[in-house]
């Protein structure tokens, strides 16, 4: 039995992507210092991408949460993806919660 894969895209114009660093919100601020157990400044910079959870806390699956946190944040903001950074390079972040109709199947 093999693997299905498939590829889907999403077209979405550029004035409705936001970059990390402009990203505000001072609840989610609040929520990732607390999740974390980590201070206002550093959960600041963690949702702006000035740096890494796992580098924080020593367990990098935290990026993980921080990434969906920018989500969230880009979403609130009213943008629909997000530009961040993570150690592969560069990552748009898509919301896709109800909005999975938008998704084109490629291959």
């Amino acid at each position: 039995m093999g693997s299905v894969e498939a590829v889907y895209n999403i077209d979405i114009q550029g004035e409705k992507i936001i970059e990390v660093e402009d990203l505000e919100d001072d609840e989610t601020v609040d929520h990732i210092s607390s999740v974390l157990s980590v201070s206002k400044d550093d959960a600041i910079d963690l949702l702006c991408g000035d740096e890494q959870a796992g580098v924080l806390t020593g367990d990098f699956e935290d990026d993980w949460f921080i990434q969906a946190q920018q989500g969230y944040v880009a979403k609130k903001m009213g943008y629909e993806a997000v530009l961040s950074n993570d150690e592969q390079g560069a990552v748009y972040i898509v919301p896709m919660f109800g909005r999975e109709s938008d998704l084109v199947r490629v291959a």
